[in-house]
């Protein structure tokens, strides 16, 4: 899936736009987001979670799965930020899809 991102004039930032890919704007019209980081021995990686909750938003079947049938009614969105700048996404690289996963599972499922 392709999230649209913006540049700010003569910038190399780039931010996303998360409301391009995140459903339901009229139940849930609010995108939180957080920041975690996931150390695995001396590397840090980085990622930005984008997500809508609640009680009324339809059940995330991906995310029960990943869980092994935890319920998770909304949608989210993670991006790996940049090691430099943590205010910059960048592209997911080889074992990013894993960590993401893990971080799903650790900060989004257990709060």
């Amino acid at each position: 899936m392709e999230v649209s991102t913006r540049c700010v004039t003569g910038a190399t930032d780039q931010y996303p736009l998360p409301e391009s890919v995140l459903g339901e704007p009229t139940l849930q019209s609010y995108i939180h987001d957080c920041l975690v980081a996931i150390h695995e021995g001396d590397n840090v990686y980085r990622f930005c979670i984008f997500f809508k909750r609640h009680c009324r938003l339809r059940i995330n079947k991906s995310m029960g799965y990943i869980s092994r049938g935890h319920i998770f009614r909304g949608d989210a969105l993670i991006m790996r930020v940049g090691a430099r700048d943590c205010h910059s996404v960048v592209n997911m690289r080889d074992r990013d899809t894993v960590l993401s996963d893990y971080a799903i599972i650790k900060y989004m499922l257990s709060a």
